[in-house]
């Protein structure tokens, strides 16, 4: 059984309008695109075969600190908690990146996990 396969992406396309839109990239296979403007650090992965991921890492609260001392040793304590998003899907067509981008950013600053919606076309 053969089965038909899409030619690979031209990720140029991609690169540019992410370059242009603020985002760091590294030209590679995946593409890897990076940005700090936004809150947390965000990175996104395109490859040729037009998956997409994109990933936000942030703290959702402020550090923790303290001193403490014990048998005249002082001791600093520090933690903070970090939370991932990942968001992934495909597309076909370089002009769908800044429509699917530009929903998958809205997810990822506001993440629907506690929303009743009901999916489209699942």
């Amino acid at each position: 059984m053969s089965t038909l396969r899409r030619p690979p992406l031209d990720l140029q396309p991609a690169c540019a309008w992410l370059t242009t839109h603020g985002w760091d990239v590294e030209q590679s296979d995946p593409l890897l695109a990076r940005r700090q403007d936004l809150p947390g650090a965000w990175a996104l992965h395109i490859d040729k075969g037009g998956r997409i991921r994109l990933q936000r890492q942030f703290h959702p609260a402020a550090p923790k600190v303290m001193r403490r001392q014990r048998q005249q040793r002082l001791y600093y304590l520090h933690g903070e908690r970090t939370e991932t998003i990942d968001i992934t899907t495909t597309f076909q067509h370089p002009h769908q990146l800044a429509g699917i981008l530009s929903q998958m950013i809205g997810w990822a600053l506001d993440p629907p996990f506690d929303e009743k919606e009901r999916d489209e076309d699942v």
